[in-house]
């Protein structure tokens, strides 16, 4: 039983690091294009780094288990 809970918050850790890489590959991409566009691209830059320490803080926790 414990290899079974084991295994689902593992999947369920997965499960959110994907979508915070999701998120993050969608902001690297708003941000390229506004640097292109010479467009004002400090909110894009201070959203990029959140999702980047919550991924961080997530695999460290996934480590723990």
């Amino acid at each position: 039983m414990q290899e079974n809970i084991e295994t689902v918050l593992c999947q369920e850790d997965e499960s959110a690091i994907d979508g915070m890489n999701a998120q993050l590959d969608s902001l690297q991409k708003e941000l390229l294009k506004r640097l292109h566009g010479k467009i004002e691209h400090e909110d894009i830059a201070h959203e990029i780094n959140r999702p980047e320490e919550l991924k961080k803080n997530a695999l460290a926790e996934s480590t723990h288990r």
